[in-house]
């Protein structure tokens, strides 16, 4: 079953070109990374996923309906988006940022159930900020902040997951442990797409890799493929190094060429 379906999808910023003809599929159950070096655009292209980047040609579909027509709270259902760069625009607690995800589920007049309140508490506990619910979310450290928008967003038990740089600023442990939520969530039958820097961690954990250069989709196939192709040394102007992880075939940067 296909989740998200993007179809010669192009974007143009003042002007410039930004994405061009990107087409791609994700079916259920799938992780898929999004990889390329700054400014490939990744970032444009899951705000384009998201239904929230202007200017798009082409077409986005999510679950058979074009994002274009769905309603925000519809959309919110459906898929949760995790910025670049979050933030929470008031000081409220982890609790209740965590809570604001629950809002497109139920309509405005409705208070929240104990179902609502079980999948805050749960979405808490598996992006390790339980013990921060009570925290005002400015007094937290960045990686403490990216966990709870996380958890925000896993709190909406949502089909797609579209998440941008989820591991940034954060330390190994929590890098792990969110590409196992993410890989979780796509067992269960939801799927992701996130844009990574860590190509050890993008190997490791996704099915895919759609490799982006210049707003071009370079090649879009199993890591094992893309290792093999020679695009990834090309494109990042690194020498990788083949590893193995988990019985998985994996890559470490190695040289700057």
């Amino acid at each position: 079953m296909t989740v998200l379906a993007v179809d010669r999808l192009g974007c143009a910023l003042q002007g410039v070109p930004i994405l061009q003809g990107i087409s791609t599929r994700v079916g259920a159950g799938e992780l898929v990374a999004l990889v390329g070096p700054n400014g490939a655009g990744k970032s444009t292209l899951l705000r384009a996923m998201a239904g929230i980047q202007p200017g798009v040609q082409g077409q986005v579909q999510l679950d058979g309906r074009a994002v274009s027509g769905m309603g925000m709270r519809e959309l919110a259902a459906a898929r949760g988006y995790l910025a670049q760069a979050s933030d929470a625009a008031w000081p409220v607690t982890v609790r209740y940022l965590v809570g604001l995800g629950r809002l497109p589920l139920r309509a405005f007049w409705q208070p929240a159930t104990a179902g609502d309140a079980a999948a805050v508490e749960r979405s808490m506990q598996q992006t390790d900020v339980h013990y921060l619910a009570d925290r005002l979310v400015t007094t937290l450290s960045g990686g403490e902040r990216l966990r709870a928008m996380l958890a925000r967003v896993l709190a909406a038990e949502p089909l797609l997951i579209l998440a941008d740089e989820p591991l940034a600023a954060l330390d190994p442990r929590h890098q792990l442990q969110t590409m196992q939520l993410l890989r979780a969530h796509c067992d269960a039958g939801g799927s992701a797409v996130v844009a990574l820097h860590d190509l050890t961690l993008a190997c490791r954990f996704c099915d895919r890799l759609l490799l982006l250069e210049c707003g071009h989709a370079v090649i879009d196939d199993t890591p094992a493929v893309v290792m093999a192709s020679g695009e990834l040394e090309r494109v990042y102007r690194v020498g990788f190094e083949p590893v193995s992880v988990d019985g998985r075939a994996s890559v470490l940067p190695a040289s700057v060429r």
